[in-house]
């Protein structure tokens, strides 16, 4: 036995979900090379949850904080500690939500495509994704990363713009196996 007592409905759980997120960053880089048209409709999503996300943000200073963000009593030392939880019934589901949009555009800065306006929209998910703090997703996301990292690094179309980045892809693989480790 590797992990000394380890409950194994949770680790199964958790390496599907890594997987899942795996797979997912993947059909995304093989759906972007075969269809340009998505990426419009794709921005206009991202584009609406970022606003939403401000307004989110917004609202959590008003009497309607209850509807968009979940607080909770954490500990004597840290006190009332708040998540954003958006629509959603839990903040880990917002987060989860997020996440396929953070791997689309992930995936077009690994393939040097991103344009400014995205790398706003980016930006934006990312706060959600901070506001929401949800480590299983948080996590999750940096172990496709880091996975999707080391594929690039050795696909063949890429090969001699990587070459010259080795540390980065080093770095990802110590993100991949703490990350690994921790889910």
């Amino acid at each position: 036995m590797l992990i000394y007592k380890t409950n194994f409905i949770y680790l199964s759980r958790s390496s599907v979900l890594f997987l899942g997120f795996a797979g997912l960053f993947f059909l995304l880089k093989g759906f972007l090379s075969r269809c340009k048209s998505i990426s419009g409709w794709i921005d206009g999503l991202s584009f609406l949850n970022v606003l939403l996300i401000l307004i989110f943000l917004f609202l959590k200073y008003t009497e309607y904080r209850e509807w968009v963000w979940w607080t909770f009593f954490l500990s004597s030392s840290i006190g009332e500690f708040t998540r954003l939880k958006g629509f959603g019934y839990e903040p880990s589901y917002f987060a989860f939500s997020l996440v396929p949009l953070v791997l689309f555009y992930f995936s077009k800065l690994l393939s040097r495509q991103i344009r400014i306006f995205q790398v706003f929209l980016l930006s934006g998910l990312l706060l959600g994704l901070a506001m929401a703090f949800s480590l299983g997703g948080i996590l999750g996301l940096l172990a496709a990363i880091a996975l999707s990292c080391l594929f690039f690094l050795y696909s063949a179309d890429i090969a001699e713009i990587n070459r010259k980045k080795i540390g980065f892809t080093v770095l990802a693989a110590l993100i991949f196996l703490h990350a690994a480790l921790v889910i």
